[in-house]
């Protein structure tokens, strides 16, 4: 489901990958719409051939998949968002063919696992969860039963407990304030957004990025799920 760390979780494979120098390239590709995925393999394309004129989007995804297909060295593309199968019924054709490349994909589409080996992502452990809220598992007794309390209330989803942590940390609030105030101000704090926040995705119907709140995030996945 949505606010589960897909995408983040990707990036941090990328980013690692790239420091291991383990491809030769790397190629973030956003695949929410068929539109957004023609821009992204127009921009790869002009990566890899900058002089090269593209008649139309076709091109652009069969110059990707030519390139990369004669390549010896390993290259990976990460179809992110790729929530709408209705959309990519030739999906399988934005694949180039090539035994030295990888092809990583985040989506909330259980139909997706059909696409190759797969990794279902839930909610975090408990752990894990006070390591984001609290950036440390340690403190005060009270202030840990608060903040088991609020991974609980949010139901360990890791954009959840970020957000709720950027709030906490905006405001100046104790853990115990803090679900005192969502518990009445529910609808606004899921709506906010901290000034630098990671989260962000083209959505449909936009011409800019859009920051990812809780709201947001669980209204585009409850659209995904009911296509």
């Amino acid at each position: 489901m949505g606010g589960a760390g897909k995408t983040q979780l990707a990036l941090e494979y990328c980013r690692r990958m790239k420091d291991e120098r383990r491809f030769r390239a790397i190629f973030w590709l956003n695949a929410s719409s068929r539109n957004t995925l023609y821009g992204s393999m127009e921009t790869a394309a002009k990566q890899l051939l900058p002089d090269r004129v593209l008649d139309n989007p076709d091109s652009a995804v069969a110059l990707v998949n030519n390139v990369l297909s004669k390549w010896s060295q390993r290259w990976l593309l990460v179809f992110d968002n790729l929530d709408n199968p209705e959309d990519f019924p030739d999906i399988l054709t934005f694949f180039p063919t090539s035994h030295c490349g990888s092809v990583l994909i985040t989506s909330r589409h259980a139909g997706s696992k059909e696409l190759g080996q797969s990794i279902e992502l839930d909610h975090m452990e408990k752990e894990e969860g006070l390591q984001l809220l609290l950036r440390s598992s340690g403190g005060h007794t009270d202030e840990l039963d608060a903040a088991e309390e609020i991974l609980s209330l949010l139901g360990n989803l890791p954009l959840a407990i970020d957000q709720a942590r950027a709030y906490i940390s905006k405001r100046q609030l104790r853990l115990r304030a803090f679900l005192t105030d969502y518990e009445r101000r529910k609808r606004s704090v899921m709506q906010e957004t901290p000034n630098f926040w990671p989260y962000r995705r083209m959505l449909p119907g936009k011409e800019k990025e859009t920051s990812l709140n809780l709201l947001t995030t669980w209204d585009v996945a409850t659209t995904a799920w009911h296509w």
